[in-house]
């Protein structure tokens, strides 16, 4: 569980085919807000969004998640509950993640200019994609979920992340800050923000795309909601008693 900044509960937890069509509504609604400012730059790219395509695109990962266990969707869903105590929720956030494919380990090793060891390509998960529902952003839920993320695949072993943006979104860094950081990778000169310019085909059409590092995968983690009160009030139990036991026994 997750408390939020407006003070609902969250969940989030792995993605199921049931989950289908309340993660399409998500992705296209966040998708098409997210590109808007690109759409007649890259039209193909906004068009790939619709629910159709976005329907098609995600059963076919499920179907991936189902032969490799080293990828995963990921799901945030509201919970809400009525006068009578009966439970819903609403999935308001998603979130595609795997181990290292090829492609980002091509794009990896472009970077450092070497082939890497498979032991070394192990170390690193891939961020894929993250929507968050428009009329939830700013809550803290892609934190959240960045979280999970992290929590996942820290213990399959990786220590860090690669994930892909379109060069020209300014959200993408302000978001990676707010989560653990990370950085942009390789030297691009006209690019400030020292960015890699790969090309994405999209119904052929060419795409730049910024390649980020997220360093320390151990800096995002984060513990359930819950878990992390009852801890609290075991501290604050335990200063309590220790405190007595100190005026009772003198110490």
């Amino acid at each position: 569980m997750y408390k939020a900044k407006d003070g609902h509960l969250y969940r989030v937890r792995t993605a199921e085919r049931r989950d289908l069509l309340q993660m399409v509504r998500v992705h296209n609604l966040s998708a098409c807000r997210t590109y808007e400012p690109f759409r007649k730059q890259y039209p193909h790219l906004y068009t790939a969004f619709s629910k159709a395509n976005l329907k098609s695109s995600w059963d076919g990962y499920f179907a991936k998640c189902e032969k490799n266990e080293n990828f995963i969707g990921i799901v945030v869903e509201k919970l809400s509950a009525d006068s009578r105590g009966n439970v819903t929720s609403r999935i308001v956030g998603v979130c595609k993640a795997g181990t290292l494919g090829p492609q980002y380990r091509e794009h990896l090793e472009e970077v450092r200019g070497q082939k890497l060891a498979d032991n070394e390509a192990a170390a690193y998960a891939n961020l894929q994609t993250i929507y968050i529902d428009p009329a939830y952003q700013g809550l803290g839920l892609g934190r959240a979920i960045m979280g999970y993320f992290a929590n996942h695949y820290s213990a399959k072993g990786c220590r860090h992340a690669l994930t892909e943006t379109l060069s020209g979104y300014a959200e993408s860094p302000k978001f990676f800050n707010k989560v653990g950081g990370a950085e942009c990778l390789g030297d691009y000169s006209e690019d400030p923000q020292k960015a890699v310019n790969n090309s994405a085909q999209a119904a052929g059409q060419d795409i730049p795309l910024k390649l980020w590092l997220m360093p320390d995968l151990s800096a995002m983690k984060m513990t359930c909601y819950f878990e992390r009160k009852y801890r609290e009030q075991q501290a604050k139990r335990a200063a309590v008693m220790t405190a007595a036991k100190g005026a009772r026994y003198g110490y």
